[in-house]
Parts: structure tokens; sequence; C-alpha cells
């Protein structure tokens, strides 16, 4: 008889829901494998965990949006508490947001380890959403006699 135990667990502030991924071992996500849900037992939605090299990335955490190559396999919001499970490919990004959304940060992950790249290069680089507007910009005419005497010379 394998032993399993409980890796993840956040319950909302009344304790009468949440989500829960149990494993047969101790876990630290990022971990590459399977999920299957079990179903909901006394108000927590449960998943087990089971490693696997062919599987996918697997992240647990607050309040996550995938934002490039994952997925979010199920979010809960656990009043004022959120819990989020993606799944996501060898490399994926994410946005965690703080406190009532209050503040977020975007992070990346190539092979389940974090990689320490800015918002800034990632959007550059095309690996997350980005406007891509072109800037226009015209540049008014300088209007004084200098100017426009300058301009008569035909210096300007």
């Amino acid at each position: 008889m394998t032993t399993v135990q409980e890796i993840f667990r956040a319950i909302s502030t009344n304790g009468r829901y949440g989500i829960a991924v149990v494993a047969e071992k101790k876990v630290v996500f990022p971990a590459k494998g399977k999920l299957t849900l079990l179903g909901t037992f006394e108000g927590v939605k449960t998943f087990k965990f089971t490693a696997d090299e062919s599987g996918q990335w697997i992240y647990v955490g607050g309040e996550i949006e995938a934002v490039s190559g994952a997925v979010v396999v199920d979010s809960e919001s656990l009043q004022g508490n959120h819990a989020t499970i993606v799944a996501g490919g060898d490399f994926f990004v994410i946005r965690s947001f703080g406190y009532k959304r209050r503040s977020s940060s975007i992070r990346a992950f190539n092979n389940g380890v974090e990689i320490k790249l800015p918002a800034t290069v990632m959007a550059a680089m095309g690996l997350i959403p980005a406007e891509n507007k072109p800037v226009v910009v015209e540049i008014p005419a300088i209007e004084s006699p200098i100017a426009e005497a300058l301009r008569k010379a035909g210096i300007v």
C-alpha cells in the first residue's frame, strides 16, 4: 500500500470549500507530472498529482493567470484568498497577483526552473502579448525669426 499525503491545501475563510492536491510523496512545484480530479470531499475539490516525465509542468499557487505556454486547470476564489493550478509546457509564463490584484508579477519557467527575465524583455521577445503599436511622432516646426532666417539661407 502506498502512502498519500496532502501537498497543497487552500480553504475558504468559512472553511466550507477549497482546493487540495495530494500525492504519494512530497512535491515542490513546479513539478512534472499528471493530475487526476478525484472529486469534491467535504467541500474541497481534490486533485491527485502523479509524477511523470511525459506529463506537463504543474504549478500551484495563489491567484495566477496563464500568459503563454500554459493553461489554468482550476482556479478557486476563497473569500479573499485564491488558489490556482496551472499546467504548462517546457517553457511557460504566468502572472501572479498580489492582494486584491493590487500588484502583479510576470514569471517565466523553463523545465520547471524560474528564469529571471524582466517582463519588458519577454514582451520585446514576443514571449508575452504586447501592443506592438508604432509610435508616430511629429516634430513641430521651430517658429522664430532666427529659424526663418536659417530656412531662407537653406541651412534648415
